[in-house]
């Protein structure tokens, strides 16, 4: 009847009448793994989060086999930050109900919110061979995998997408991003030429087209295309850091500094990458020792190529004045 009474006053959101009932029922019976779990959700329900945590503590010790507990317990220390024992609770539920959706999902999630990526895709794999017909199952398993860097799987799953929906042109769109990072460039541009054909517009793809370009050397193309794209987007670091390699490519070297600079000046994502090229400029217009510098900055950022310029041309008896570029 308590209960009953403390759970009637959480159904109407009067959380504070529901745990001071619970918290009297607990008074006559502290050994009651059932009322301490329920003002653990009470808990819940009033965004005490902590609170609830020590509550389904309690519930647990009393009862092991409380799996309710262990599954609100998982909610709590998730939203309290504590990834670690969100994910045991959740494994342990788990281990009681495998095949329980809900619980599956919210694993997969917790997983991916500590890039554990491999977990997240078993995961995800799991629901989707519950439910193989779910179209946004499908495309969260797609992109764990990404995630994962399971690029072959991936396009593997598109090429089966593609041959049961070849009208879609979103999963050209998404082939070609992948097929791109697996190095096959001819196969990426094959699929933005069929993307494209409806999307010239799209500034992404053209991107992508220009790294294609680029890495199947044919950098006059390349160039072409980056150079329009910073017309509608002159300040964007990344883009004016391949833009830079790309000049380098072409002997372009004053130039290729300059757009680098600015590149690096702007904060661009990978500044290894482009104080590495910068480096390759100013060895080329015979700024040596800043070359040196920068080829420095770079190994320290993590740029392993850096290192072999360093030793071919910053160790004294090693100097040169020209520096020999590597696609």
């Amino acid at each position: 009847m308590i209960v009953q009474q403390g759970l009637r006053q959480d159904s109407v959101a009067n959380y504070k009448k529901a745990i001071e009932i619970f918290t009297e029922a607990l008074a006559e019976n502290p050994e009651s793994s059932t009322l301490w779990y329920n003002r653990g959700v009470v808990h819940m329900h009033a965004d005490n989060y902590s609170l609830a945590v020590v509550d389904f503590n309690k519930a647990v010790v009393l009862d092991t086999s409380n799996s309710d507990a262990y599954f609100n317990r998982s909610l709590a220390y998730r939203l309290t930050g504590n990834y670690q024992f969100a994910f045991a609770d959740i494994c342990q539920y788990l281990l009681w109900f495998p095949l329980d959706t809900n619980a599956l999902r919210f694993r997969a999630d917790l997983a991916l919110e500590m890039k554990d990526y491999a977990a997240a895709e078993m995961d995800y794999y799991s629901l989707f061979q519950i439910s193989p017909h779910n179209q946004e199952l499908q495309l969260q398993w797609f992109q764990v995998l990404l995630l994962n860097k399971k690029y072959d799987k991936a396009e593997s799953i598109l090429n089966e997408w593609i041959t049961g929906q070849p009208e879609n042109l979103e999963l050209y769109y998404k082939r070609a991003f992948v097929r791109h990072l697996l190095g096959n460039y001819s196969g990426s541009q094959d699929d933005i030429h069929v993307y494209i054909l409806n999307h010239a517009e799209n500034l992404e793809i053209q991107k992508l087209k220009a790294d294609n370009l680029f890495y199947l050397q044919q950098f006059s193309q390349a160039l072409a295309i980056y150079e329009d794209l910073l017309m509608k987007d002159s300040l964007n670091p990344d883009l004016l850091a391949d833009y830079g390699h790309c000049l380098l490519q072409l002997r372009d070297y004053y130039k290729a500094e300059n757009v680098l600079t600015k590149s690096i000046q702007l904060k661009n994502n990978d500044p290894a990458y482009a104080y590495l090229g910068r480096g390759i400029a100013r060895s080329n217009i015979r700024m040596g020792d800043k070359a040196c510098e920068d080829w420095n900055k770079s190994l320290m950022l993590g740029e392993t190529r850096a290192k072999k310029y360093l030793e071919l041309y910053c160790i004294k008896e090693n100097l040169k004045e020209n520096v020999n570029i590597e696609k």
